[in-house]
């Protein structure tokens, strides 16, 4: 398969998915948070605790309560279906993580560990050797910014059985095994740093939390969705509070001490946090590969209750060029350190087979609603990233961000347009900070 039917795939597979959904909407309720343990063999504790200092959320509050247990266990070292194995210590310092393959019916992965430059640092190669689980998977799901924690999943059936954290720093390993069918689809993301989070097939409305500094230690909860709405998705904002998105652009807003989310349908989509934490992306048009606008909304002005919290919304129509035939938005990502959008346009004059003939970068400024085009560059660029809410890969100056020709990773300049290729190491994961 080429490039471009890949992408067209893509963009086809997002609009019926869109389309199968769209009926679908949040409606605020008022839901019960449980405060949930999970079971524990007592014989087992992980062989170091994470090195994050963020504590667990405290669970008190006026919300009523009840007690069960999430449906997971630890998973004992000796009973561990996965073998991780690194080929050289990690010196101090901030890196990419790559993996071969994200999602892979073979028994065997690798990931690597890259400098800013593309000069690769050491290797950690993966092996499942669980024989039990019948047509089993390895999932990557993430490794989340400023963490230095590989998270993976064993999977049977495009349902999650297992999940890993590898600390690369201590080159220690902990397990949970998964005792529910997950949806296909979710492969047990990863919370922020501090959480891995999952849901099970049977309630798709209820979101478990495991704290990855004591995995003995989890939450869940209920996400007040329609019935039989698959694609939401929890954001971390702050200590204690979570955004609830979903694809078919509504989202809830809540405290998880206290939970009773306030929501919103704004948009046709919901997209990233800003990295200030008051903003968030929204788009809308036939999906977010091809909105008719782009906007955002502050998410200091929903927390506060208020019925005045317009979104700013760019048209993108204004900005469409009468001699391109297609239009495809490829992602976004907001700049470390403000509130101003980085989003790419793949353009096509004349449609075919072959690759984008330019990829336009454009700058969004909130709350101003500001959009200026930065650059045309020859061919097809995308950002690195791969699952929802997923961080495109910047550079610590704040100026430079690794994009993607599907065959090279570039690192480019949205200051001078300079940029220099840096090798094709496999899929970005994101960065790592090892102390």
């Amino acid at each position: 398969m080429n490039k471009r039917s890949l992408s067209r795939n893509l963009v086809w597979l997002s609009i019926i998915v869109t389309g199968a959904l769209v009926g679908c909407s949040l409606s605020a309720s008022n839901q019960t948070l449980s405060e949930l343990q999970g079971t524990v063999q007592p014989d087992y504790h992980p062989t170091r605790t994470p090195s994050s200092t963020v504590s667990p959320p405290t669970l008190e509050g006026s919300a009523t309560r009840t007690l069960t247990v999430i449906p997971y266990r630890l998973i004992r070292p000796s009973d561990f279906s996965l073998i991780f194995k690194l080929d050289a210590p990690v010196p101090p310092g901030e890196y990419i993580v790559t993996a071969e393959d994200t999602f892979t019916f073979e028994s065997e992965n690798q990931f690597k560990v890259m400098t800013y430059a593309g000069e690769i640092i050491s290797s950690i190669d993966v092996m499942q050797i669980n024989e039990n689980i019948s047509s089993p998977t390895l999932i990557v799901t993430r490794i989340h910014r400023d963490s230095n924690r590989l998270f993976i999943g064993v999977g049977s059936n495009l349902s999650t059985k297992e999940l890993y954290v590898y600390d690369l720093d201590s080159e220690t390993t902990w397990g949970i095994a998964l005792e529910c069918e997950t949806v296909a689809g979710d492969y047990g993301y990863a919370l922020g740093a501090e959480f891995l989070t999952f849901r099970c097939l049977d309630d798709t409305h209820t979101w478990h939390f495991i704290n990855t500094n004591d995995p003995s230690i989890g939450f869940s909860i209920d996400v007040p969705i329609a019935s039989g709405y698959l694609d939401s998705f929890p954001i971390w904002v702050g200590t204690e509070e979570i955004l609830i998105k979903g694809d078919n652009g509504a989202f809830c807003l809540g405290s998880i001490s206290d939970w009773d989310p306030g929501c919103e349908d704004l948009s046709d989509w919901v997209g990233k946090l800003s990295p200030d934490k008051k903003y968030i992306e929204i788009r809308d048009g036939l999906t977010d590969q091809l909105p008719k606008s782009i906007g955002a909304v502050s998410i200091p002005c929903l927390r506060s209750g208020q019925e005045s919290c317009e979104p700013t919304i760019i048209d993108l129509t204004a900005y469409t060029n009468d001699q391109v035939e297609f239009t495809l938005t490829a992602g976004s990502t907001w700049i470390p350190g403000t509130t101003n959008l980085l989003f790419l346009r793949e353009i096509d004059y004349v449609i075919s087979s072959n690759s984008f003939d330019e990829t336009e970068l454009w700058l969004a400024e909130f709350p101003e609603g500001k959009l200026t085009r930065l650059d045309v560059l020859e061919g097809e660029f995308f950002l690195t990233e791969f699952i929802p809410d997923a961080q495109a890969v910047w550079l610590p100056n704040g100026k430079e961000v690794v994009l993607n020709t599907l065959s090279d990773l570039v690192v480019y300049n949205i200051e001078t347009g300079e940029q220099r290729s840096i090798g094709n190491p496999g899929t970005v994961l994101g960065t790592i900070t090892i102390e």
